[in-house]
């Protein structure tokens, strides 16, 4: 692949490169992977991207600090396409925004925009201001030395000027005096008389030669010289006096202007962060919740809401954006690790500062959760397998035949009992899942195929109308890109109209209908519903463990044998549950996230003809207005059965889902029921042979 520089690329023959290494940061298990961004003109790059975002456990966006601040970056982060895949796909509370390059400071120039907002804090404000107060006095003090130090300079630069100037002159006239000399000496020199008339009458006579004046212009010259280099001198004398005194102010006031200049520099620096932390959460929050927003007012004008349910509010649950501001530069300045020539830190003199500590911790942090829950998983299954086997090899269980068998009566009675209960909590679950679906997220599909189908057919007809298209609004593309476009069954990647993707343009209306519903509903309801069950599941085993344990005791068994079994029996039962439930909500996040990813295919699919129509119009004049007729022809009969037939079927998938989960929960309750008869069984089931 080349560049515009005509350089090749070699990414297209390297699927992925990995390094690995003995780094503290990856000491936790923590892998990072470094993606193209979600908006790479490249389709290609762009697909892996997508590819790897729905199995992230955090996301993170990079980009530099200058840039962090200014126009709504987090509020327009990525796009609106994916912020709603984050909504739809429950991963809006991983997203990481990291600001780099914090180092990079001019604190005069940042105050400006900073004063207002470090007023917020008591006492801060007067702080800094008093700082910039006296960086300005000494700079003033400073510019009023240098002045005075130019204007030395420049009057010393004008003598030196005159000195050469009157040497000149002096150096001149004595060659024409000399000269002069020379030819009156070999000639003689004509006389010059000149007569003038003084008060009174009388007539003065001034008798001179052309050797006379010529000794006298230049005997002048040279006095005027000898004037001028003996004041150059005495000022010259003066000025290596003031030049070292100039010297040591100079060097005074930049010692002075450094301290305070270190002072401030992470003093602003780490108010920007703060600034551009609490800026980035505000508008990154502001952004999703425009997501939750209801059609536009244009929407409503073209009649799009006739089964518009009320519109959804911004979820209070919506987590603030976690924000980093670092300096990898200063980090490893301080730390040694960058090479000498690298100089001193620019910014910051704690490594704290750079918060780069602080990111290394929320990794270790991140997959520390992970890790933790594997940990546990396997701490659980070991030390419910010791306590069945000290039960299975325990004293306990010496019985006769017949309290034996009224023992296993007893504890299938309340076993079937908590199958009973399991099975109505069962029911519960999948029929409000159901519900929620009916009430929340249909309502918004059949808002989302009225808007589509509105939609639709303007959208397809702009794709070829001559409307003018930039990367950022869909339109109109050229001959060349329209058939590329539809050879990519949609897609294709244009160096002047970036990334044109028509199925998404045709989904876009639809998601924006029901991306609220399905946030609503796929995950914040599905994963409220499944933690309700899971408390309620966990306190039926519990209730049926201390029940067979009751009912034991009443039929003579000893409570110090029975204590052991309850308790061993209660820990599993709950571990198990935890540890199923929670499969159970990571198989609905991963179902859903397949499902909410159909729509795009499927309207692809159906759109394929058109595609291919477009790819097969006879070529010669006229052949884009053929191809547009074409592809306007297939959108116009099926737009309808495409957008229809592609919710139909999210929804079926969804149905699916729920039976799904259903079926889990239910085979978790036959688990529950086998390991509390297991433990009883293995203890105190033991038939003994003698009556």
């Amino acid at each position: 692949d080349k560049t515009k520089a005509g350089q090749f690329q070699c990414w297209p023959l390297v699927h992925k490169a990995v390094l690995q290494g003995p780094w503290p940061v990856l000491r936790s298990g923590a892998c990072l992977v470094d993606l193209p961004g979600v908006k790479d003109t490249n389709s290609i790059r762009a697909k892996v991207a997508s590819n790897y975002l729905p199995n992230c456990s955090s996301i993170w966006i990079v980009d530099r600090m200058c840039r962090a601040t200014t126009n709504a970056v987090a509020k327009e982060l990525l796009g609106e396409q994916f912020k709603r895949q984050l909504l739809m796909d429950g991963q809006y509370g991983s997203v990481t925004y990291i600001c780099s390059a914090t180092d990079e400071c001019n604190p005069k120039e940042l105050w400006g925009q900073l004063a207002e907002f470090a007023g917020e804090e008591p006492g801060r404000r007067e702080h800094l201001q008093d700082r910039f107060d006296r960086l300005d006095h000494a700079q003033s003090e400073f510019n009023v030395l240098s002045s005075e130090e130019e204007s030395r300079l420049e009057q010393l630069k004008w003598l030196t000027q005159e000195v050469e100037e009157r040497k000149k002159v002096a150096k001149k006239e004595k060659k024409e005096f000399e000269k002069a000399e020379k030819v009156w000496q070999k000639n003689g020199s004509l006389i010059s008389v000149q007569a003038s008339v003084a008060v009174g009458g009388s007539v003065l006579l001034h008798v001179s030669n052309d050797v006379t004046a010529k000794r006298i212009a230049a005997a002048t010259s040279l006095t005027a010289y000898g004037d001028a280099k003996q004041e150059y001198d005495a000022e010259n004398s003066k000025s290596a006096l003031k030049k070292r005194a100039f010297a040591k102010e100079k060097e005074k006031h930049e010692r002075q202007e450094g301290e305070l200049q270190r002072e401030l520099n992470p003093l602003i620096a780490k108010l920007r962060n703060e600034y551009a932390t609490q800026k980035l959460q505000a508008d990154f929050r502001e952004g999703l919740e425009e997501l939750f927003q209801g059609p536009d007012e244009e929407e409503r004008d073209e009649g799009a809401l006739t089964q518009a349910g009320p519109t959804p509010q911004p979820l209070p649950e919506l987590p603030e954006l976690q924000v980093f501001c670092i300096s990898a530069n200063d980090y490893l300045r301080i730390n040694k690790i960058s090479p000498p020539s690298d100089g001193q830190p620019k910014t910051f003199e704690d490594a704290e500062d750079t918060n780069i500590p602080a990111l290394s911790k929320s990794v270790g942090e991140t997959t520390a959760r992970t890790r933790k829950q594997a940990v546990h998983s396997v701490l659980r299954a070991t030390s419910d397998f010791v306590n069945e086997l000290q039960l299975a090899f325990g004293t306990a269980g010496e019985m006769g035949s017949a309290q034996s068998e009224l023992c296993e009566r007893i504890l299938l009675e309340k076993l079937s009992a908590l199958h009973g209960k399991w099975d109505v909590h069962c029911g519960t679950l999948t029929s409000e899942l159901r519900s929620e679906v009916e009430t929340c997220l249909k309502p918004k599909f059949d808002l989302g195929v009225e808007r589509g189908k509105l939609l639709a057919k303007a959208t397809v007809e702009s794709w070829g109308s001559g409307e003018k298209r930039s990367k950022d609004k869909p339109g109109a593309v050229p001959h060349n890109t329209y058939l590329a476009t539809a050879k990519g069954d949609g897609t294709f990647s244009s160096p002047t109209f970036g990334d044109v993707d028509w199925n998404a343009e045709l989904a876009e209306p639809m998601q924006k209908a029901f991306v609220a519903g399905w946030e609503q509903t796929m995950n914040s309801k599905t994963n409220e519903l499944l933690h309700l069950r899971r408390v309620a599941f966990k306190q039926e085993a519990l209730d049926a463990n201390t029940l067979i344990k009751g009912a034991l005791m009443q039929l003579g068994v000893p409570a110090e044998e029975l204590e052991p079994i309850s308790q061993g029996a209660g820990g599993t039962v709950t571990s198990v549950i935890d540890e199923n439930m929670q499969q159970v909500a990571q198989h609905a996040t991963s179902k859903q996230r397949e499902i909410n990813r159909t729509l795009q295919p499927q309207i692809k699919e159906r759109m394929r003809p058109g595609y291919k129509a477009v790819a097969d119009a006879a070529p010669g004049k006229g052949k884009m207005n053929r191809m547009t007729n074409a592809l306007n022809s297939h959108a116009a009969q099926e737009v309808s059965c495409i957008l229809s037939e592609s919710t139909q079927e999210m929804l079926n998938s969804i149905h699916q889902l729920i039976d799904e989960l259903g079926a889990r929960v239910a085979e978790l309750g036959v688990r529950i029921a086998t390991d509390l008869r297991r433990f009883y069984s293995a203890s105190l089931l033991r038939a003994n042979d003698s009556p």
